[in-house]
């Protein structure tokens, strides 16, 4: 491991402690946070040494076992009594470092004392990450949705869950046939990793078929121009594949387009299907519209229809379970108490 990595974990845990001493308990009093209270310590073993086993057994965990040694010296030392708090405190930092793996301590007693054994596993460090097939996006598109990154403590099972997000990101980009790959690469140094992510595309959906169905009130043309989907897919190439996000985006705007035009009831679903060649995609909308409403206003003479029309819900949020209608209602009667007429009733 270089000397710059060590020093930036040197001073990531110099400025750890001063917010490990703030959070854990009893560390902010005057006192040996060591020598714990007197009802702890009481019957409390004394500890006759403590001993530190970092693996693997090589020059570069140096640091880790620093590090590790720092930690347990803040809470534990050989003469004080052991008591199970501040143990428990010393398990619970080694861990919090994200430094350490399998960390598990052992006791050997032998009458009032008792000898400790602290055994983790020092985790390697991501040195760098290579990202290879990334076309048409970004390298930056797919560090965007990995959790880990130059300088991340780095294990296996990793692997699995960043393949599974990145796979996530491309089929949502057009691409359902995606094959992620990822490799470790290890050099001399065994905690010093190099992540290679290796993205093998394949071909890219393409909107072959649309249909609409129980689209009474508007005709299928009609819908589809208000489409992004549709639209794009008359662009030739890769600019106009598929994307599944896009599509809800299209379902989002062609309800709210039934709202605006009355049908507050409105719901449409998509189904996507891949019934064509590799690659081609059919979509079909089931659209259930509903009732058409219009809203008439009476007695209001003190407040103009236009300014009561802007407190109507229905078309703007729907009205599952009449609740558009009383969230209307409820607004109307709050216009009117807010000018002053506070007895007013709107049914």
């Amino acid at each position: 491991m270089g000397k710059g990595f060590l020093k930036k974990r040197q001073a990531a845990f110099l400025l750890f402690l001063p917010v490990l001493l703030l959070l854990l308990p009893g560390l902010g009093e005057a006192k040996d946070p060591r020598a714990g209270s007197g009802a702890e310590a009481a019957g409390a073993p004394v500890i006759s040494g403590i001993v530190l086993q970092v693996n693997p057994p090589h020059p570069a965990t140096a640091k880790a076992r620093q590090t590790a040694r720092g930690l347990i010296d803040l809470f534990l030392s050989a003469g004080a009594p052991l008591t199970p708090d501040y143990l428990k405190e010393t398990l619970r930092a080694l861990e919090g470092t994200g430094l350490f793996d399998h960390v598990r301590v052992e006791s050997e007693r032998d009458g009032d004392t008792t000898a400790l054994l602290f055994v983790m596993t020092a985790l390697p460090q991501i040195r760098k990450i290579e990202i290879d097939g990334n076309y048409p996006l970004f390298e930056s598109d797919v560090r965007a949705v990995m959790t880990l990154s130059a300088g991340s403590a780095f294990r296996e099972d990793d692997l699995a869950r960043e393949a599974a997000r990145i796979d996530d990101l491309y089929r949502n980009e057009g691409f359902n046939e995606v094959r992620v790959h990822l490799e470790t690469d290890r050099e001399e140094d065994p905690l010093a990793v190099t992540l290679r992510v290796r993205i093998v595309k394949g071909p890219y959906d393409t909107l072959e078929t649309l249909v609409f169905r129980g689209n009474d009130g508007f005709d299928e043309d009609r819908l589809k121009w208000r489409m992004k989907t549709w639209r794009m897919s008359l662009v030739p190439g890769m600019a106009g594949r598929f994307l599944p996000a896009e599509l809800n985006e299209d379902l989002k705007s062609l309800t709210a387009f039934y709202r605006g035009e009355g049908y507050a009831d409105a719901r449409l679903e998509a189904t996507v299907s891949r019934k064509g060649g590799p690659g081609e995609v059919t979509v079909e909308i089931d659209v259930r519209e509903g009732d058409r409403y219009e809203v008439l206003f009476q007695g209001n003479a003190s407040i103009a229809e236009r300014v009561l029309r802007k407190e109507i819900a229905i078309f703007r949020e729907g009205n599952a379970h009449d609740l558009g209608i009383l969230r209307t209602v409820a607004n109307v009667r709050d216009r009117y108490r807010s000018r002053g007429f506070l007895q007013a009733r709107v049914d």
